[in-house]
């Protein structure tokens, strides 16, 4: 008895192992042919309606089609399990009687009630299968079902996933152009009325210029996670000042956030603030950053750069809202907003981010409490400065 639970373990084990869909399958297949001592082994899996043949150690059995009276459907249908003998088999396909079978088991796959296969097995032997064999194919059953069943489930997100990116790549292409020609006649606007003082108009255009870029934003987003993703986000690395990088990011918010007040606070000296990095995606960072940090809080904004041994730390503080604690481990995740309904965008900007301090060797981490407002750690590795 000591011997059979230890073995169901070994098998239970194994197939928690990182495997693929098929290297899943050979795996179940296998075991348990060792398990009962079977020399043939499959695994039929019910797909629109029918019971299809995703794998078996016999080439043979490939050619072998599920009858729907026969004893896989039986099983399937009504859950229980059959070992059959040779009286059952003279009434089979010819090609399982040319192979040699004397002995049959089948064992139903379920989940939740509902069945979603089945496991069959063949032995060359006559009344090869004993009641024992049928008793530990059913425990192990019960959790092949499980299993299988959780790696079809990640196998149609994969699916799902690919099919949303690809979607979002093609949309987020076709955006751009018309974007570009809205982009530019909004600017002839501009020029046209804040030239001639109408303020109500150029109040409008404004508006809409404001609004043309946001939507511009967005479609640069899509586009870059697009690009993470298939992994062709590419960096220009060099030798560059993080001082004058939160300069630039700074300045380029001034005008969408007039008025509003960020300090920044650097002890280190010349040559002492260095990284190695691509000034424009660490412009990005800091950007991204900031702007959350303007967003969602009136009072001003910190920001504290500091040496910390073979890095350089930057903060950023803000004393707004302040991120639910139930939220901050999903923060880094593409398209999660929170629950808050005030939050912009589609919730790409700190993956967009935290992708690209990673692909830095850095690390990005957020502190936050509801009414406490928010803090944001950047770390990146420190280069030497050249001679």
């Amino acid at each position: 008895m000591r011997n059979i639970i230890e073995d169901l373990n070994k098998i239970f084990l194994k197939l928690l192992e990182p495997m693929n869909q098929n290297q899943i399958y050979e795996t179940i297949v296998s075991e348990s042919i060792k398990l009962v001592k079977a020399e043939y082994g499959s695994i039929l899996l019910a797909q629109d309606g029918t019971l299809k043949r995703v794998y078996t150690n016999s080439p043979e059995y490939y050619q072998i089609k599920a009858r729907r009276k026969g004893f896989a459907y039986k099983a399937y249908k009504t859950h229980r399990p059959f070992v059959l003998g040779v009286k059952h088999i003279k009434n089979m396909n010819p090609k399982i009687r040319q192979m040699g079978i004397k002995s049959i088991i089948a064992i139903p796959l379920s989940y939740r009630n509902s069945s979603v296969g089945v496991l069959t097995f063949q032995s060359s032997r006559i009344q090869h299968f004993t009641s024992k064999d049928l008793n530990l194919l059913k425990l192990l059953g019960s959790f092949v079902s499980q299993r299988i069943r959780n790696i079809n489930l990640l196998d149609e997100t994969k699916k799902a996933l690919e099919t949303r990116n690809q979607f979002i790549s093609m949309a987020a292409h076709e955006f751009r152009t018309p974007l570009t020609s809205i982009n530019g006649y909004v600017q002839l606007l501009q020029n046209k009325f804040n030239s001639n003082s109408v303020p109500r108009e150029s109040k409008w255009v404004n508006e809409l210029a404001f609004e043309t870029s946001r939507l511009t934003s967005l479609v640069n987003d899509l586009l870059e996670i697009n690009k993470i993703q298939s992994g062709s986000l590419n960096f220009v690395f060099k030798i560059c000042s993080l001082t004058k990088i939160v300069n630039a990011a700074t300045e380029s918010l001034r005008f969408k956030f007039p008025g509003r007040k960020i300090l920044f606070k650097s002890t280190l000296k010349q040559n002492k603030d260095l990284v190695i990095g691509d000034y424009d995606r660490l412009v990005q960072v800091i950007v991204n950053l900031l702007d959350n940090a303007l967003k969602f809080s009136e009072k001003e904004v910190l920001i504290n750069l500091k040496n910390k041994s073979s890095y350089l730390t930057l903060t950023i503080k803000d004393q707004g809202a302040g991120i639910p604690k139930k939220d901050l481990p999903k923060i880094f995740e593409g398209f999660y907003k929170g629950h808050s309904g005030l939050r912009e965008g589609m919730g790409l900007g700190l993956y967009i981010a935290k992708n690209i301090v990673t692909s830095h060797h850095g690390s990005l981490e957020i502190y936050s409490a509801v009414d406490k407002g928010t803090t944001v750690k950047l770390k990146l590795r420190r280069a030497k400065p050249t001679a």
